[in-house]
């Protein structure tokens, strides 16, 4: 996949802005989005780790775990590919669950937040 924003050398330059509304997000807030000029770091290797869940077989988890949907795959790495564009992503921690889909966390002290897809 390519997106116009990965293009480029991987630096932190930005190459456009985006102002979200604040009644897209939460009331009294206006998040100004900033573009990427080219992939993160981190970007290579969270792209590797999700493309590698394919690998997972039935019972990977010793507990009746299905493998992995191509489907949730493809989703994570669209949406990964997505937000890799925007500067201040951080890396997400990769995961699978039982269910046979694919979970992305990103966590800050105490507080987690986690997407399956």
């Amino acid at each position: 996949m390519n997106h116009p924003s990965f293009l480029g050398n991987g630096t932190e330059t930005l190459t456009q802005c985006s102002t979200i509304p604040a009644s897209a997000i939460a009331p009294a807030a206006v998040y100004t989005l900033a573009k990427r000029s080219g992939p993160p770091d981190w970007w290579k290797q969270t792209r590797q780790e999700i493309e590698d869940l394919r690998d997972l077989e039935e019972n990977w988890d010793s507990y009746d775990a299905h493998p992995i949907h191509s489907i949730s795959i493809i989703l994570a790495l669209a949406a990964m590919e997505y937000l890799a564009g925007f500067v201040g992503v951080t890396r997400p921690t990769i995961g699978a669950t039982p269910a046979g889909h694919v979970g992305l966390s990103w966590g800050a002290g105490d507080e987690w937040h986690c997407r399956c897809f």
